[in-house]
């Protein structure tokens, strides 16, 4: 199966995003926390790897967000599954950038409408490789970080998520059905930000794993 999830973003059917998972980032935004994690799909047509570039949609030139996350890639199918078997189904990680048109998020947000226009537009998730989790550390004891045009944006350690990467893989389970190739976006610390075309995105997590993707 190993070999297989390298090609996730190829034919995984779903990208499950959680918002407001960090409580630096919810700090920063002045947002209260909730009882259960805030769960939104991005279309896996959104899907750009290194050898792409991320694109500015054009009806929103100067409002895409820049969002660094620890990607989750499932490895069997889990449903109703606990913390403890959510774990064992986890078949790798990966560097996970979710962008977010700024503007529209804000819209939708004020008038009680999907996210999917904000979150799912293409190269809206850009991807690094697939790492096994035989070769990655502990999820709950890793830094993330990014840098644009060198400058550093974004840095945060997963002991800050409210909910962990196995938690949230249980409590996804508990209404979809996880698949392989599946994977969850488990959120972002604060430093978001906004990008432009010419701009260079660096990110990773620290000691294991770098991406590098340019703005067009």
């Amino acid at each position: 199966m190993a070999a297989n999830l390298r090609d996730f973003h190829k034919f995984g059917r779903k990208i499950v995003g959680v918002g407001f998972n960090y409580k630096s980032l919810m700090k920063e935004m002045g947002v209260k926390a909730s009882s259960v994690p805030r769960i939104y799909l991005k279309a896996p047509s959104s899907y750009v790897t290194q050898e792409g570039k991320v694109k500015i949609p054009n009806w929103s030139p100067q409002s895409i967000w820049y969002e660094v996350e620890l990607g989750v890639i499932i490895g069997e199918n889990l449903k109703k599954a606990s913390p403890e078997r959510a774990l064992e189904g986890i078949g790798g990680y990966c560097t996970a950038l979710d962008f977010t048109c700024k503007d529209t998020l804000l819209a939708a947000r004020e008038q009680g409408l999907s996210w999917a226009m904000s979150k799912s537009f293409d190269t809206a998730c850009a991807v690094g490789d697939f790492i096994p989790k035989e070769n990655f550390p502990d999820p709950t004891d890793v830094n993330l970080w990014l840098t644009l045009n060198g400058i550093s944006k974004q840095k945060g350690h997963s002991s800050d998520m409210t909910w962990s990467a196995p938690q949230l893989v249980s409590i996804i389970s508990q209404y979809l059905t996880l698949e392989p190739g599946d994977l969850i976006l488990s959120g972002t610390p604060s430093g978001m930000g906004i990008i432009s075309p010419g701009d260079e995105i660096r990110a990773g997590i620290e000691g294991v794993d770098e991406v590098r993707f340019q703005v067009e």
